[in-house]
């Protein structure tokens, strides 16, 4: 008998692999993607971390570290909280001239605490949020605010990403193992985004982590917001349930270990993970280990300590569920996101925000040595981009003086910056690339701004990745994809 989702399989790949498919067939390489995500940290922070001393004095993103370097944004369709039905509101689309005017803004001011120059106001204005930019890199849905791999029609319900849109989807039907590791609480909507999760409205957290555990695509899933620990990682008397509730706390344990997940708590128990499968080592596990680490006590050295140890313990899980991913002879993708730049910001705290930053190149130099010494039978494409800039973040006198340059204070000392808007902007955020993926991208740019030069959209990122899919369902001449629930594990 013949199979429709064969044919409607094959059907899509024929017409998407034409114009590379004789480039890729023939290859013998098995994918390892990883894409790492410094959410808000745009390139001031970048650079303010690298005055202050907090990276090496060639940091992990460094310009003579062989990156091909460009620029990205991350608009939305519409500054609305559900769908409009409508095509893109061309107001909001990225444009050079109106993101680089000086000039002085004309009342009513869109923002009155942000400085009235135009260029200021017109970035704080077509901003996107935290969950729309990482939809448009999951699911390549250009959509409302607060959407969650959902598209911007019809209006008011809009259409939740069909089964095989997201990055994750495209991995598990490649036959790639999927990892999603972060520092930021289980539900979080952006993130949730990011694994490739679905969900009309951001606030729906029971909805999130109830399509975590039952998602057929994650092998790894490494997260924060144990109720039962603090953001030290430190057992407390009386449990939390501020990012979890009760129930909800209830309900991931029983049901992830109903739908084959292993829950694992600290780091220590993370080190035999990778040994021989066996009925007492899983398939797939969900990581959960320090409480709520976006709201902490912002203060002296013991927050200093606190990044550090987070920071540190990230990369550690970083490295494990590499090593676990790696596994899958089929190959991997690997999500790696840092979300709490933007909440530091947004309570004006700068120095731990360019620690963070600073944090972001270690794990980035970290990844990278994984990655040289997994390079064999490998095609290894690695991204960072931060999707989107927090914080409108500009040098000290940048309130009288537009644009004006962070001041270099020397090694150990905080730059002179300040914040001039409390929120994501539309400011253009680095994207850094190596590997196959960067030849998928090129053909992508699709503007070129004065300062950052070569830009394109986040979604066309979006596109790019899913080519290299593509790429390797005809390398391995396996039209007929395997259904989600038949994906092999490593």
């Amino acid at each position: 008998m013949v199979n429709l989702r064969s044919i409607q399989r094959l059907i899509v790949l024929t017409v998407l692999c034409l114009p590379f498919a004789a480039t890729v067939i023939g290859e013998s390489l098995r994918p390892q993607i990883v894409v790492v995500i410094p959410e808000g940290a745009g390139f001031e922070m970048m650079s303010a971390a690298e005055m202050a001393g907090f990276t090496d004095p060639t940091p992990a993103w460094g310009e003579s570290l062989g990156w091909t370097r460009l620029a990205l944004t991350s608009y939305p369709a519409a500054r609305t909280d559900r769908a409009t039905g409508e095509e893109q509101d061309i107001n909001l689309v990225y444009n050079p001239v109106s993101a680089w005017s000086g000039s002085p803004a004309t009342p009513p001011l869109f923002m009155a605490s942000t400085p009235p120059f135009e260029g200021y106001q017109w970035l704080a204005s077509t901003a996107p949020d935290a969950c729309s930019a990482a939809t448009a890199l999951s699911s390549g849905f250009i959509s409302f605010l607060r959407s969650v791999n959902w598209d911007n029609k019809p209006r008011g319900a809009g259409t939740k990403a069909p089964y095989g849109t997201t990055l994750p989807d495209w991995a598990s039907l490649s036959g790639l193992s999927v990892g999603y590791i972060s520092d930021m609480p289980i539900g979080d909507p952006a993130g949730a985004a990011l694994a490739g999760i679905s969900s009309h409205a951001a606030e729906d957290r029971s909805f999130i982590i109830d399509q975590y555990i039952s998602s057929p695509t994650l092998s790894v899933l490494v997260t924060t917001g144990h109720p039962q620990y603090n953001a030290m990682g430190q057992a407390i008397p009386t449990p939390t349930f501020r990012c979890i509730s009760q129930q909800q706390w209830k309900d991931l344990r029983t049901k992830a270990r109903a739908n084959g997940w292993q829950v694992i708590y600290g780091d220590q128990n993370l080190v035999g993970i990778n040994a021989t499968p066996s009925a007492d080592n899983p398939k797939r596990f969900i990581m959960l280990e320090y409480g709520d680490t976006t709201e902490v006590e912002l203060s002296g050295a013991t927050h200093q300590q606190l990044l550090g140890n987070l920071a540190a313990s990230l990369r550690f899980q970083t490295r494990m569920a590499l090593d676990y991913l790696d596994r899958d002879p089929d190959g991997f993708m690997a999500i790696i996101h840092m979300g709490r730049i933007p909440h530091l910001l947004g309570k004006g705290e700068i120095e731990p925000a360019l620690r963070e930053t600073a944090a972001a190149h270690l794990l980035l130099t970290e990844i990278q040595s994984w990655m040289r010494d997994h390079s064999t039978n490998a095609a290894q494409s690695l991204v960072f981009t931060p999707l989107y800039e927090y914080g409108l973040i500009w040098g000290s006198e940048s309130a009288r003086f537009p644009f004006a340059q962070a001041v270099n204070r020397g090694k150990g000392r905080q730059p002179g910056i300040r914040i001039n808007h409390t929120g994501p902007t539309n400011t253009l955020v680095p994207l850094l690339l190596r590997g196959p993926v960067t030849q998928q991208v090129k053909p992508l740019v699709n503007g070129r701004d004065p300062v950052y030069g070569p830009y394109l959209h986040t979604s066309g990122l979006h596109t790019a990745i899913q080519r290299i899919f593509v790429s390797n369902q005809v390398k391995r001449n396996t039209p007929d994809t395997p259904e989600l629930s038949d994906n092999p594990t490593p």
